[in-house]
């Protein structure tokens, strides 16, 4: 009987959809121990299977937790056998079709790359990260990826061919820009030193 299963599913689908979030294996296996269906059900889930499936979950891009997913492998097992839930490429879940969990363009598996990576990266690094992590069997061209990071306005120049996301704090424009940004909203006098460091938190020179 598979009716507890499809009940499990269907209200976590529905809480994924409600926070619009991505989220680790082990913040949606958490999701799943609080739900409803899974209170009225949880028996069916016990089991005593002590198989360490860890060797088949490795990843280059992501480290799973081994130890929660050999503890909780029926839940973990209905993540992975639920068709309108996936994991991207960087081990996070969500709904099949959410942009970042399959990107769909170049400028989705940039902001993929760069968001994961977590650091401001040249834009021929970004294209040969998009090539090996292998979204789909496109491939990603350097010139192609220098032209979505220079007309989107979520990306930052940071260095000579360097781009960051905006939301990382990072600012573009000159050095001068910078240091004339910095100083308007202090709005009192700060030592070299103090503007140096407040300089580099926003550009790499």
């Amino acid at each position: 009987m598979l009716d507890h299963i499809e009940k499990v599913i269907e209200e976590l689908l529905e809480k994924i959809k409600e926070s619009k979030e991505i989220l680790r294996t082990e913040e949606l296996i958490k999701k799943m121990e609080v739900l409803e269906s899974f209170a009225k059900y949880k028996e069916k889930f016990a089991t005593e299977n002590n198989l360490d499936i860890s060797r088949v979950l490795k990843s280059d891009f992501f480290e799973e937790n081994y130890g929660l997913i050999n503890s909780k492998k029926p839940l973990y097992s209905i993540l992975k056998s639920a068709k309108k839930i996936e994991q991207n490429k960087f081990g996070h879940w969500g709904i099949y079709n959410w942009r970042q969990i399959k990107p769909k363009t170049i400028n989705d598996k940039i902001y993929l790359v760069l968001k994961n990576f977590n650091r401001p990266m040249h834009f021929e690094k970004i294209a040969e990260q998009i090539n090996a992590v292998g979204f789909d069997n496109k491939k990603a061209n350097a010139a192609t990826v220098h032209n979505e990071l220079i007309l989107d306005d979520k990306y930052v120049l940071v260095g000579r061919g360097i781009y960051s996301l905006k939301e990382w704090g990072y600012k573009d424009g000159t050095v001068a820009d910078v240091i004339f940004d910095i100083m308007a909203k202090l709005k009192e006098p700060i030592s070299r030193e103090e503007i140096i460091d407040k300089v580099l938190e926003k550009r790499l020179v």
